[in-house]
């Protein structure tokens, strides 16, 4: 009900959900694995066409500022 109240437009359940309904509901077998094949699907779809990976445990931040306002202009 609260995410209903705060502008959700449906929610996915699992099939054995027993609760309240409160707008659109989509029953589901698995919520994670659905949830899963929909943000690879978004993805996929979507995917960019360059990916940039800062890694490390120093630094980060700053590279990733730094590389982002040199590519700002270009992507």
């Amino acid at each position: 009900e609260d995410a209903f109240q705060r502008g959700a437009i449906a929610a996915l359940v699992s099939n054995d959900y027993r609760g309240p309904v409160f707008g659109m509901t989509i029953a589901v077998e698995n919520v994670l694995e659905t949830l899963q094949d929909l943000a690879r699907t978004l993805f996929l779809q979507n995917r960019p066409k360059h990916v940039v990976a800062i890694t490390g445990s120093l630094g980060k931040t700053m590279a990733k500022e730094f590389v982002s306002t040199l590519l700002e202009g270009s992507y």
